[in-house]
C-alpha cells in the first residue's frame, strides 16, 4: 500500500487542491457523503484519490446552491461509486431555477433604482409628470383608512394571491381612488409583472399608455387632493414611496394623478 499511497492525497492536500475546509471534509464523512480510499491503521490518518478531488468540487457546488447533501445519498450506489449522471441532473436543474430567481431579482432591484430615480426628481422639482407604457396592478375593494392595521391585514391577503400563483411582485402598493357617480371611491392595489396569463383569474388594475403626475405628500394631506366638484373625472394612486434617505418612522407617500 505504501507505493499506492504515494498517489494519494492527505486531507490536508485534498482541501488545499478543492478549497474546501478540513473541517467540512471531515462533516461529508461523518455524514457519509465522502469516503477515504485508505485509512493508515496506525495513525489513522485519511488519503484520497484524484478521481475525488472532482466528486468533492461537485460536493462544493451542492453546498454553494443550498442542495441538501443528505440528498446526495440516494445517488450513491456503494461508499465510493456514485451515479454521476443523475446528480448532475440535479444540479442542473438547480441551478436553472436559481438562474430564473436571479433574472427576477434583478428586475426587482431595477424597478427599485427606477424609483429613486423618481423620487430623486420630485425632491428637486416638486412634482414632475412622466409618461408610462403599461402597468397592472392587483385590485381589492376597500373602504378602510390608509396605512392602518385594515390595511396591512388586505395587502397580506393579497400576497397570498400573487404567491401561490408564483406572480412577481413590483414594489408598490397603496390605494387606488377614483369617483363614480359623485362619490370617491377607493381600493388596495399592488403592482405586479404585466403581460402574463397568470392573472387571468384575477381583478387587475391595467393601466395603459398613460400619464401621471407626481408628487410626494403625507397621509394627512389626502384629503385635499380628493374633492369630487373639482375633480370628478381624475383617478389617483397613493403609493407607498421607496426613495433615499429613507424615513421609516415618517415616510412619504407618492400621489400619482392618472391623466
Amino acid at each position: 500500500m505504501n507505493h499506492q499511497k504515494n498517489q494519494l492525497f492527505t486531507i490536508n492536500q485534498l482541501s488545499k487542491l478543492t478549497g474546501v475546509p478540513i473541517k467540512a471534509l471531515r462533516y461529508y464523512e461523518k455524514i457519509k457523503v465522502l469516503q477515504p480510499v485508505y485509512v493508515n491503521p496506525e495513525n489513522n490518518y485519511r488519503y484520497y484519490n484524484y478521481a475525488q478531488v472532482t466528486y468533492v468540487n461537485i460536493i462544493k457546488l451542492c453546498v454553494n446552491y443550498h442542495i441538501p447533501l443528505k440528498s446526495i445519498h440516494q445517488y450513491l450506489l456503494s461508499s465510493n461509486t456514485i451515479d454521476m449522471s443523475q446528480i448532475l441532473s440535479l444540479m442542473q436543474q438547480t441551478i436553472n431555477q436559481q438562474k430564473a430567481q436571479l433574472l427576477k431579482d434583478e428586475a426587482f432591484i431595477t424597478n427599485l433604482h427606477q424609483q429613486l430615480m423618481i423620487a430623486e426628481k420630485i425632491h428637486q422639482y416638486q412634482q414632475i409628470t412622466i409618461n408610462k407604457k403599461h402597468t397592472d396592478y392587483l385590485i381589492q375593494p376597500f373602504d378602510g383608512e390608509l396605512l392602518s392595521a385594515e390595511y396591512y391585514l388586505g395587502l397580506q391577503s393579497m400576497f397570498q394571491q400573487i404567491r401561490t400563483l408564483n406572480i412577481q411582485y413590483y414594489n408598490r402598493m397603496g390605494c387606488y381612488y377614483y369617483y363614480e357617480q359623485q362619490q370617491l371611491k377607493k381600493a388596495l392595489v399592488l403592482e405586479i409583472e404585466a403581460h402574463t396569463s397568470k392573472t387571468k383569474d384575477l381583478t387587475i388594475l391595467h393601466l395603459e399608455n398613460y400619464q401621471v403626475t407626481i408628487q410626494h405628500i403625507h397621509k394627512h394631506e389626502c384629503e385635499q387632493y380628493f374633492d369630487p366638484a373639482s375633480v370628478s373625472n381624475e383617478r389617483f394612486l397613493v403609493l407607498e414611496t421607496f426613495e433615499t434617505p429613507y424615513n421609516m418612522l415618517n415616510p412619504h407617500l407618492e400621489l400619482q394623478i392618472i391623466q
